[in-house]
């Protein structure tokens, strides 16, 4: 028996094309959740819509259009442009239209004051969402149902996997999982810095890095293995890895990054305050 759909029936109306947008309408069409023809699409830059269009796609330059027709409204726009965007389409909103934010820092309760008695659920994505390998965190508002969460974790679920969460925790999700590419990506260009001081070329240092990094994560994945048990199958008692190892742990390693981390969360409140 097939599986029933939430998004069945349902018109999706995006906001916003951007990086995040793309990956989510992109995804939708690409596991067939949706027709293009249930998509509608807004954006400030008319040629970002062009490829959809192409799809079968509904796009327009008017973010009422997208507001007045859509079942499921998904904000997809810069936080600075929220509230110039609640303004233009607060009067041709229908009031049992899902609003699913993707708004870093922006709170339901924002979205709920901007745009009256709506059911909001808030999302934070991160960036392999853009290759459909992403994770986005989902947490709904005060009006927000339990069927509203089931509908924005099928359409996340177009682009990765999908984790639910309390609101109170959307600044600490930003904090490990949104920005957890940038830190990933800072420990892949140490290594680099590491082989081109032990001598090797940059084309060397990257391949062995890129291999070891990439290698890594899919034995993890594939063997179910929890990393530190990995890490402690590789140490060998004296050998050349606990050397580094223990230099790392005796020069604070984890406590520095866990303390970067929690930086990160603490100007993601700042922000969330704003």
């Amino acid at each position: 028996m097939k599986k029933h759909s939430a998004l069945t029936g349902k018109k999706i109306g995006f906001i916003g094309v951007g990086n995040m947008g793309c990956a989510l309408v992109n995804g939708l069409l690409r596991t067939k959740k949706v027709a293009g023809r249930n998509l509608i699409l807004s954006d400030v830059a008319g040629e970002k819509l062009a490829s959809f269009a192409r799809l079968g796609a509904v796009v327009t330059l008017e973010n009422k259009t997208v507001a007045r027709d859509a079942d499921i409204l998904i904000l997809a726009v810069k936080p600075q442009q929220m509230t110039s965007v609640f303004a233009e389409i607060v009067k041709e909103l229908n009031k049992k239209t899902l609003i699913i934010s993707i708004a870093a820092g922006v709170t339901t309760a924002t979205i709920e004051k901007g745009l009256g008695r709506v059911a909001v659920v808030r999302s934070m994505p991160n960036m392999p969402a853009l290759i459909g390998s992403g994770i986005t965190a989902v947490a709904k508002g005060s009006r927000a149902t339990d069927a509203d969460i089931r509908t924005a974790r099928e359409i996340f679920g177009a682009a990765g996997e999908v984790i639910i969460v309390e609101e109170k925790m959307m600044d600490a999700v930003t904090a490990l999982s949104g920005s957890g590419p940038a830190y990933l990506c800072y420990f892949y260009e140490c290594m680099i810095d590491a082989g081109l001081n032990l001598g090797f070329t940059m084309e060397k240092a990257r391949e062995l890095s890129h291999a070891t990094i990439l290698g890594t994560v899919r034995f993890l994945d594939q063997m179910k293995e929890v990393p530190e048990h990995l890490r402690r199958k590789v140490t060998s008692p004296g050998g050349t890895t606990e050397a580094a190892v223990t230099f790392l742990q005796e020069n604070g390693f984890m406590n520095t990054f866990v303390s970067a981390v929690m930086k990160a969360k603490e100007r993601a409140e700042e922000l969330s305050r704003k």
